[in-house]
């Protein structure tokens, strides 16, 4: 049989109301009570039963981690990244679900019964209907990776043209002149946060781009390697390229070393920069 609350209740010489608080950190209880209780729960391997506690407490313990999509644009790396900084935070204290919001037909199985709180990997204005359907439904809910504007939600942005700018100012300052890139998905806001840093540090110092030194990628290995051999078979060759994402990154490395040439990658903010050996 699985041990219960009651079982360590008794064994602490507590009521089971007690051990409840206790393993749910309530302020309630003595910090010394606190850890007796949690030791006692620990040496009888206590599993707590999420759907018990959901029916007391009114809350169904599981946290939502949304991206824009898990098909196309959402790279290995970052996918998971993501869900073990939730988890390392989380511990067992939620049940985490890891969802795409373009797999949703309808929003209605997303609420404030289904879910105690929502993470939003947001990449493009596609999952703004989401947003605004979980900020009126009163969801706790904190928006990552793009700009919100006009709902009031937590939001945390990295400066994406701006890491992508130092990145590039290094490759410059390094003495660079040839510099290409390989951008993100179409349609992510970072894609288009980063070819903005790219191109303000190619302005700032005087230097013109062709049009060919822009390529499109996906932010997946495959398209990294594939615009670098694209990027390759031009008759003027870049020396440096900078890559909108470490997947890609890869995938251009890959490309370069299966050509018999050397390159070493840089790692600046949220961007991949891959320096190639002139003359390849």
């Amino acid at each position: 049989m699985s041990v219960t609350i009651k079982d360590i209740a008794r064994l602490a010489g507590v009521s089971h109301t007690t051990v409840s608080r206790a393993l749910n950190d309530s302020p309630l209880i003595n910090p010394e009570t606190k850890e007796r209780i949690k030791a006692i729960a620990g040496s009888m391997n206590y599993t707590p039963n999420y759907s018990a506690r959901s029916l007391v407490l009114d809350r169904s313990y599981n946290l939502g981690l949304f991206f824009s999509t898990l098909h196309t644009g959402t790279s290995a790396g970052f996918l998971y990244e993501a869900i073990k900084g939730v988890n390392d935070v989380i511990k067992d204290q939620y049940n985490l679900i890891v969802r795409g919001i373009d797999d949703f037909k309808s929003y209605h199985n997303v609420n404030r019964k289904s879910f105690d709180g929502l993470i939003v990997m947001s990449q493009s204005l596609s999952d703004q209907s989401f947003i605004e359907y979980a900020a009126e439904k009163e969801i706790p809910l904190v928006v990552l990776n793009r700009q919100i504007d006009g709902i009031e939600v937590m939001n945390l942005v990295p400066d994406d043209q701006a890491g992508a700018f130092k990145v590039v100012e290094h490759l410059l300052t390094s003495g660079h002149r040839k510099i290409a890139i390989i951008e993100g998905k179409a349609g992510f806001k970072s894609t288009q946060a980063r070819r903005e840093g790219y191109l303000e540090a190619l302005r700032r110092y005087g230097v013109p781009v062709p049009e060919e030194y822009s390529v499109p990628g996906d932010y997946d290995l495959e398209s990294g390697y594939a615009a670098m051999n694209r990027l390759l078979e031009l008759g003027d060759v870049p020396t440096a390229v900078f890559c909108c994402n470490d997947d890609m990154a890869l995938g251009a490395i890959k490309a370069i070393t299966e050509r018999g040439s050397g390159c070493r990658t840089i790692y600046r903010w949220s961007a991949s920069t891959t320096i190639c050996s002139p003359g390849i």
